[in-house]
């Protein structure tokens, strides 16, 4: 079993690791099962909390939707995405990524709406074997995984997990006058994108000016923590921590505004976690 204690800090919450236990490997069923409730069908793993509603599908993919005030999503296009990525390094130095498939995931447990320390595995072509673990901890979605058989392959192999967000932007409908530029102009002046680097510096990156993550300035050594504000969320903050011994990157290299969508990727440090004890923990406020 894996604990984890979350903590607020300041402006920041605080997620701290602590192994009292290690990934068990159980026989397994044939695929992920799935969830029978109307609004989660399909999903092996949901919850819902006052400000977002977490899922993991029977194939392995993860959605966060950002709820209003009446508990319903603010849209279906803003929906943040999580995917499980097992990258490999090729001899000319390329990165692969390999694909996973999702009738190749196992489980032990039941679908379930209240996760904790939820195991899955799967197997990929070229025979690499990994295991994801997922948990909810005080409203925070708690995600790791490890390759289960390292030693077995050829090249230089990762197990990562892909933070997608959508573009932010408020819909636009038709040609818009003067005033209502100002207005839009006005309504997405403040969204945002803070992070806190590997090193402890903290980098604020405005949401509405053209910026590329990936460069150095930016995501430098690598990123801690990373708090996204965005108009259309109303007023909702998203959160994400990588626990130590773990961080994350900008992927996403194009020079535009954070508002128009992003990629992050988190992963562990395999020499200092090789047991896969690393986790990455999302929450929305």
């Amino acid at each position: 079993m894996i604990g984890f204690m979350i903590s607020k800090s300041r402006n920041w919450i605080r997620v701290t690791a602590s192994l009292v236990g290690v990934f068990t490997i159980l026989p397994l069923s044939a695929e992920l099962p799935s969830l029978n409730e109307k609004d989660f069908l399909g999903y092996f793993i949901a919850f819902q909390t006052k400000s977002a509603q977490f899922g993991l599908a029977s194939d392995g993919k993860i959605s966060i939707k950002v709820l209003d005030d009446k508990g319903g999503p603010v849209s279906s296009r803003l929906t943040v995405t999580i995917n499980f990525k097992i990258e490999q390094t090729l001899p000319n130095g390329k990165i692969d990524n390999l694909k996973i498939n999702p009738e190749a995931l196992e489980s032990t447990q039941p679908a379930t709406m209240k996760p904790k320390n939820v195991t899955f595995k799967g197997t990929l072509e070229n025979g690499v074997t990994f295991e994801v673990c997922a948990s909810e901890e005080r409203g925070a979605l708690l995600l790791g995984g490890r390759l289960l058989n390292p030693s077995e392959v050829k090249n230089p192999t990762r197990f990562g997990i892909e933070v997608k967000f959508p573009n932010a932007l408020p819909e636009i409908r038709g040609e818009l006058s003067k005033k209502e530029i100002k207005a839009f102009e006005d309504k997405i002046k403040d969204d945002k994108v803070d992070i806190v680097r590997v090193d402890g510096k903290k980098v604020k990156i405005p949401g509405d000016k053209p910026v590329d993550p990936s460069a150095a300035d930016f995501g430098g050594p690598g990123i801690t923590s990373l708090s996204a504000e965005f108009s259309t969320y109303q007023k909702k903050e998203i959160q994400i921590i990588a626990s130590p011994n773990s961080s994350m990157i900008f992927t996403s290299k194009e020079t535009e505004p954070m508002q128009k969508g992003f990629v992050l990727m988190w992963s562990a440090d395999l020499v200092k976690d090789p047991e896969g004890k690393a986790r990455m923990a999302v929450m929305v406020k």
